[in-house]
């Protein structure tokens, strides 16, 4: 395929050289091939494929089911990632009653600490009654404010497993491959049972709702083009609306060493022409005829 489309451009090369002398005020014609923005499909683990339901041709849907990767294993991590998620509600809910009972402890001696040092200034109790109540009441103080630290390691833990559940999920979703947009097949990588590493491309989908093609042309012309310009395509004898989308700034085949007059009128600069092709009558690979009028 790669090499049928190289033979094509230097064809079309030669047809451009070429075009562009004729005469004076009329459209000057250059043909270019049509090109269409590629999409890989490709798997988010290293697993098998278990089902492949396209083969190369296959006009699809976007959205369209293109094969499935098999997922068991992580919905394994995923059921364990949910067991420890209830584990830690659990964990959090025993902490809740451990807090409470603690707190009720630590107010239980501050009272009482508070009640002791007004009988202190009366003598009533002593001096060492009421250190001893400092002290419990510190400790339960430290005591209070590490539950809650681990209160909150614990939500810290949940959370985290929570974003694994949902990255495991997403991933399980994802071994479901569909096309991103309506398109064809162009290329089938690997076979139904064959193993896809991770983030390799399963299938090529080419979408053919928007397409371009490089025409190249004399900088005599160069000067008349903007981006933006709206051009006359033609296909199979079919008008197409297009227009000009970018220019290029340096021209191509510029000798190395030295620019002569005679060699100045080898340069031709490429312009990329988009071309809307709704009813995706414009294939990959086929010429279009672009007009230039003058």
């Amino acid at each position: 395929m790669k090499s049928m489309r190289i033979s094509l451009s230097a064809a079309v090369m030669v047809i451009l050289l070429a075009g562009g002398c004729g005469s004076e005020g009329a459209e000057d014609v250059y043909t270019g091939i049509a090109e269409g923005k590629i999409y890989a499909i490709s798997s988010p683990i290293h697993e098998k494929l278990v089902s492949l339901s396209v083969t190369e041709g296959d006009y699809l849907s976007a959205g369209e089911m293109v094969g499935q990767i098999d997922t068991r294993a992580l919905e394994l991590q995923q059921k364990g990632l949910v067991s420890k998620q209830a584990q830690l509600l659990l964990q959090l809910e025993e902490l809740a009653i451990q807090t409470s009972q603690v707190k009720d402890t630590k107010e239980h001696f501050s009272d009482t600490y508070i009640r002791n040092l007004e009988l202190l200034e009366a003598e009533a109790v002593s001096d060492q009654t009421v250190q001893d109540l400092k002290l419990n009441v510190d400790k339960w103080e430290r005591e209070l404010e590490g539950l809650l630290l681990k209160r909150q390691i614990l939500i810290r833990q949940k959370e985290e497993i929570g974003y694994r559940i949902e990255e495991m999920a997403l991933m399980i979703e994802k071994g479901i491959l569909a096309s991103p947009v309506e398109g064809y097949v162009d290329n089938v990588y690997y076979s139904e049972g064959e193993y896809v590493p991770a983030l390799r491309p399963v299938a090529q989908v080419v979408s053919l709702a928007h397409v371009w093609c490089y025409i190249y042309v004399h900088e005599s012309t160069i000067t008349a083009l903007t981006p933006g310009m709206e051009l006359k395509a033609v296909s199979l004898g079919r008008d197409l609306a297009a227009r000009i989308e970018h220019i290029n700034s340096q021209a191509e085949f510029t000798p190395k060493e030295v620019l002569t007059p005679d060699n100045r009128s080898a340069l031709v600069y490429g312009v990329r022409i988009g071309i809307e092709n709704p009813d995706g009558i414009l294939k990959i690979g086929m010429p279009v005829d672009i007009y230039l009028g003058k």
